[in-house]
């Protein structure tokens, strides 16, 4: 039956198929979609085609078909992605390859591109070059250039240049450098020249450190570095290069006082961390790589470009057995490549004032002096010298005293001249004669520049100083020369040449304080002397002998024998020339972007020769010549043994050094996170050092002769007494030092957040070697370092950079001396006349390397927008094997001998803290820095009296070197120690100590039961606390800084008046505290200097003189400088041909702030006749062309 359909209703069913058919369309595209969309994730380096394959099915879920054949041609893949569309992959994993792809369901169908398809993808590809330049337009070296999303990069050469084949067109290149802001720019095949921008740190807080061995950037350091860069070093005005460490590296410090054998630099870094006086103390001084042999003096500031100094084991062991005591790296300057010619000068004059002869309380008044001696006299002390047969001199005060007692003289006439005598004051004549203000002249040009494949540099510089001591003076010109030449691809040479010759006139030293050979009665001038008359005619002063007997000589024909100071200071000559060459070539090969081969030369020569000249009209050559004078009683006929004439004293020293390194680098970074940087290498190095001295007498400067007719070996009989032959006219001295070195070091950083460095080094040396175990030693290095702040869950919006930093490793000493049987032949027999030879120190087959075991947790921290940065650093030092004497029993024929027993260990903090406390025009930034140290004696074998220790900081030698320490288990290698003072006797004035716990005046029972349990002992003599304050200002073209220092937890010991009269007459006895002597009951309460007692009571004197009563803190608070510049720049000379100039201003030395002792001396200078380094003022001016 038919039945019709209802109008409209077939339109309905077409439209419900057709809404049908795109519903199931939709669905299916959906589907594939959702397939293409698909997320993946995959990081794959330089992996087979095959390995990216299987992961990409394990994703993806789709199938993938393929001829094997056709993976054989496929190239490696890397990849790394993180939730990429399926699709895209696929696009950039055959972007390069000879591969295409199809897709068919869900299948991945590979098969091989057509000619005309590989084709496009090299026209697609492109090559990439370009040149990467810092903020001042000059090449930056070792940026990488990435291209983004691609595991490709290069590093930039020498010109900052770099180069990169078949790149994307549309890919781009990401540029970084460590302290500049990373840059993203599109690929092109000229990128010409791109231009970095410094980052939020500055640039001093990221820059590079040189080791000595390579350059590391500071943030993949774990080792304890600090480098002063140019500006920082150049803010201190001096000639002496380290100088200008002063004030400016946590954990440094200048020691000013008496110093111990083997700190003849006058700094330690950390401490000492050895005991021997054999063993070198002073920190490793390196320049351009190479140890420095010679006088650090020769090196001119102006040709420094930055210092680096390294402080703990990771830092410092690369340098193996000589970095104990730390290492000062020091890099010169250099041209660079692609850079026009620049021309630098810089010129400046510094003026001293005269040292203040007033300060020393080592002096007491004319007055007084007198009163002493006329004291004295009526004593009968002088007896026996006006008396004897030897003659000694005594002063014109004694001289008179004695004329009158003979009745020569009336005693009326005696007390005017007396009278007289007793207003002079001889410092006001040193001042005006002997002293002048000083004046330090630096000049040095620097040019420098280079093209694409040379870099070169030459500087030339002068420098005169006239010292404050009249006649002294001091030239130095230096030539410095580099240059480096690309003569081949991947091929680097380096050569350079260094000159520098230093001519010093040391014309007035001996007399510079008044000090002279007189007798054992008197060591210093009297302070009643005059040295020149009214008009300034030169006068004589006591000296040698007594006047009549010398009138007396004279007048039978010897040669005058009046000492003149002055007239020593004019006829004076004596010189020192000293000539350093080096000469150093460097070879470098590059067969990969990642890895270099270099080897390094470098001869160091340092001639150093002396020239003593005793004209006939020196007190030296007429004293010695009328000493030997032979007078024939019954003729009067005089024979002179030592020929009339001069005398003339040369010296010379040559020390030789050759250095010869081997050496590979590798700095590859993989997969933009994992990064490989490391050296190894070899060395060799000799030193030697050969010498001579010869004596000449009857010398002629005109003709250049001497006497050559000396009887040395006979024995003469002296004027006025004694007996002696004359002394040998040469001596030869040599030494041979060899060294063989095997290092390694590397570092790891992942993601540049974890850190992990490790180094190694083996040396070797002649100086041991009798067992053989001991001939080469083992020295390493370990560290790690956290980013934490580039951690995920570090949410820290105020400390925004966080890193920790911890090393472990060991460092080593150089021992000075030999573990063979040494002997010297220097001796002449006053019998034979023949040399004999001398032993040495014991032989000791088992003596060895000492080592440093150097412990260093460190936080490197910076705040939001740098406004305060900075570091903390907490170290052990252990010092193990420590070097020292031992005693020996009599019947070996030595007394001691050296072993391998110490040990020490310093525990220290160093903090530094960087605040930009304005930014505006006006900068203001401050940098404070605090260290804190603490020694003590771990291991020591050997006991001290006493009386040993409580003298040992003033155990010191007429240059004011210390002659040793002396280390006490638990405490500090330089304690302080005293008798216990008990205060004066009301009665007697005497001192007071303690016996058994009871006030006693029983010195000699209190010296021999003094032990260091019982003694009082203050703490170290060097600074436990130090550090400086600096703050720097900025107001346009204008700049101002200073610096104050403090050193502070440290005692001296103070000098004071002998006790004994006679000694208030002596060099280290006389003193200021005289006048406040005990003199009558009730004087107690208000001095603490004993009465003065006659005759002399030894133990007495020594009880007091240390005693706690002398000893002070040395706690003090220093103005130590202030610099003013004015600075133009370009824009500020654009009608001159100048790139920029700069006028400054520096003061230096101005004075102390706060002291804590009461007595107003400066425990920089507490020693005797320790006058504080004069005020200076320097003016100079820089340009560059």
């Amino acid at each position: 039956m038919k039945r019709d359909v209802p109008k409209g209703y077939v339109h309905k069913i077409w439209l419900i198929m057709r809404l049908t058919t795109v519903i199931l369309i939709a669905a299916i595209m959906q589907v594939s979609a959702a397939g293409f969309a698909q997320k993946i994730t995959i990081s794959k380096t330089n992996a087979p085609l095959e390995a990216v394959i299987k992961e990409l099915r394990l994703q993806s879920g789709y199938d993938f078909v393929v001829r094997g054949e056709l993976l054989d041609k496929a190239g490696s893949v890397s990849i790394r992605v993180k939730n990429v569309e399926f699709k895209k992959v696929l696009d950039r994993i055959f972007e390069n390859q000879p591969i295409s792809y199809e897709i068919s369901d869900k299948t991945v169908i590979l098969k091989e591109k057509r000619f005309f398809e590989n084709l496009a993808m090299r026209f697609r590809a492109i090559d990439v070059r370009g040149k990467v330049l810092d903020e001042k337009g000059e090449p930056l070296v070792g940026a990488t250039v990435a291209i983004k999303g691609k595991n490709r990069s290069v590093k930039t050469d020498q010109n900052g240049i770099f180069f990169l084949e078949n790149v994307g067109e549309k890919d781009k290149l990401v540029i970084s450098y460590i302290g500049y802001q990373t840059r993203e720019v599109d690929a092109a095949s000229d990128m010409g020249s791109l231009t970095m921008v410094i980052g939020n740190k500055e640039l001093n807080e990221v820059s590079v450190i040189s080791t000595g061995y390579q350059t590391i950037p500071k943030e993949r350091a774990t080792g304890s570095f600090v480098q002063i860069d140019n500006e920082l070093l150049n803010r201190r005005i001096s000639t002496n290069i380290i100088d200008r460490l002063e004030g400016v590296v946590p954990g440094l410090i200048f020691n000013r006082n008496a110093l111990p054998s083997g700190e003849n630099l006058g700094i330690s870094i950390r401490g000492r961390s050895t005991i021997s006086t054999n063993v070198n103390a002073n920190p490793l001084i390196v320049v351009d790589n190479f140890p420095y042999e010679g006088d650090i003096g020769n090196l001119n500031p102006n040709d420094i470009e930055s210092i680096t100094v390294l402080k703990d084991a990771a830092a410092a062991s690369i340098w193996g057995a000589r970095a104990g005591n730390g290492v000062i790296v020091i890099t010169t300057k250099g041209g660079k490549f692609g850079r026009p010619l620049q021309v630098n000068f810089n010129s400046n004059i510094t003026v001293g004032r005269k040292p203040d002869l007033f300060y020393s309380k080592s002096f007491i008044s004319s007055s007084e002096y007198i009163d002493i001696e006329q004291d004295l006299f009526t004593k009968g002390f002088f007896s026996s010298d006006l008396t004897g047969t030897g003659k000694p001199m005594v002063s014109p005060i004694v001289e008179l005293l004695e004329q009158v007692r003979l009745g020569n003289i009336p005693k009326s006439m005696a007390d005017i001249q007396i009278a007289q005598l007793k207003n002079y004051d001889v410092r006001n004549d040193y001042e005006k004669y002997v002293y002048q203000n000083s004046s330090f002249q630096q000049y040095a040009l620097n040019l420098n520049g280079g093209s694409d494949r040379n870099s070169y540099m030459v500087s030339i510089g002068f420098d005169k100083n006239q010292e404050n001591l009249v006649r002294n003076d001091l030239s130095r010109t230096t030539l410095n020369a580099r240059n480096t030449f690309i003569p081949a691809k991947n091929l680097e040479l380096t050569a350079g040449v260094t000159f520098v010759q230093t001519k010093r006139n040391n014309n007035n030293d001996d007399t510079a304080f008044g000090f002279y050979n007189g007798t054992t009665k008197y060591s210093t001038i009297y302070p009643y002397a005059k040295l020149a008359d009214e008009n300034g005619n030169s006068l004589p002063v006591a000296m040698g002998y007594q006047t009549g007997y010398k009138n007396s000589m004279s007048s039978s024909g010897f040669l005058d024998w009046n000492y003149r100071p002055l007239d020593e200071i004019a006829n004076s000559d004596r010189t020192a020339k000293t000539t350093n060459i080096q000469l150093r070539t460097g070879l470098k090969y590059q067969p990969a972007i990642f890895l270099n081969i270099q080897a390094l030369y470098q001869y160091e020569q340092q001639r150093t020769d002396t020239r003593n000249l005793y004209s006939q009209q020196t007190y030296y050559a007429r004293n010695l010549i009328n000493r030997y004078t032979i007078r024939n009683s019954s003729t009067g006929e005089l024979t002179y043994p030592i020929p009339v004439g001069g005398i003339i004293e040369l010296g010379n020293t040559v020390l030789n050094s050759n250095n010869f390194r081997l050496q590979t680098n590798i700095d590859k970074t993989f997969d933009e996170d994992h990064n490989i940087n490391g050296i190894a290498g070899a060395e060799i190095r000799e030193v030697t050092v050969d010498g001579y001295g010869r004596t000449s007498y009857g010398y002629d400067d005109n003709l250049g002769l001497a006497a050559t007719n000396i009887n040395y070996a006979m024995l003469y009989t002296l004027n006025p007494s004694g007996s002696s032959t004359i002394s040998g006219p040469s001596n030869v001295t040599g030494l041979v030092n060899r060294y063989i070195s095997y290092f390694a070091n590397a570092a790891y950083a992942f993601q540049q957040k974890y850190i992990l460095t490790i180094s190694g080094r083996k040396d070797g040396s002649n100086i041991f070697g009798v067992n053989t175990n001991d001939r080469v030693t083992p020295l390493w290095s370990a560290g790690i370092g956290w980013v934490i702040s580039k951690e995920k869950f570090y949410q820290s919006k105020l400390l925004q950079y966080a890193k920790l930093r911890a090393t472990y490793g060991y460092n080593g000493n150089i021992y000075n001396g030999s573990a063979y049987l040494t002997f010297t032949g220097t001796t002449r027999s006053q019998t034979t006349g023949l040399t004999y030879a001398t032993l040495g120190r014991a032989p000791n087959p088992d003596l060895s390397w000492e080592k440093v075991k150097n412990i260093n947790i460190a936080l490197d921290f910076e705040f939001v927008k740098n406004v305060i940065s900075g570091a903390i650093e907490i170290y052990r030092k252990d010092g193990q094997n420590l070097i020292q004497d031992e005693a020996l029993p009599p019947t070996s024929g030595y007394s001691t001998y050296q072993s391998n027993s110490a040990a020490t260990r310093a525990d220290g903090i160093d903090l530094t803290i960087n605040s930009n406390n304005l930014s505006g025009k006006l900068k203001w930034q401050t940098t404070f820095i605090f260290s804190h140290l603490k020694d003590k004696v771990i291991e020591f074998e050997r006991s001290y009296s006493g009386s040993q220790l409580v003298a040992s900081v003033n155990s010191i030698s007429s240059n004011n070197v210390a002659l040793s320490v002396f280390p006490v288990v638990g405490r500090s290698m330089f304690g302080v120690y005293s008798y216990k003072w008990a205060g004066l006797d009301p009665l007697t004035g005497d001192p007071m100590g303690y016996l058994n716990g009871i006030p006693s005046k029983d010195y000699l029972g209190i010296i021999n039961g003094a032990r260091p349990d019982n003694l009082v002992y203050h703490g170290s003599s060097r600074p436990t606390f130090f550090g400086s304050l600096r703050n720097s200002l900025t107001y346009k073209n204008f700049s101002l800084s200073a610096m104050i220092t403090y050193k502070m937890g440290y005692y001296y010991r103070r000098l004071s008046t002998g006790i004994n009269l006679q000694e208030t007459l002596l060099k280290y006895t006389m003193h200021g505290d005289y006048s406040k002597r005990w003199q009558q009951p009730g004087d107690e309460i208000n001095t603490s200097v004993p009465s003065i007692v006659y005759p002399a009571n030894a133990n007495r004197s020594n009880f007091y003189r240390y005693s706690d009563v002398l000893v002070d803190p040395g706690d003090h608070i220093r103005l130590q400088d202030i610099t003013i510049s004015y600075n133009l720049n370009k824009a500020n000379l654009k009608k001159s041909p100048f790139n920029y100039m700069q006028l400054y201003l520096y003061a230096n030395n101005i004075g102390i702030l706060w002291r804590e002792n009461k007595n107003g001396i400066d425990p920089d200078y507490y020693t005797y006749q320790g006058y504080p380094t004069p005020r200076s003022l320097a003016l100079g001016l820089k340009i560059g062309l």
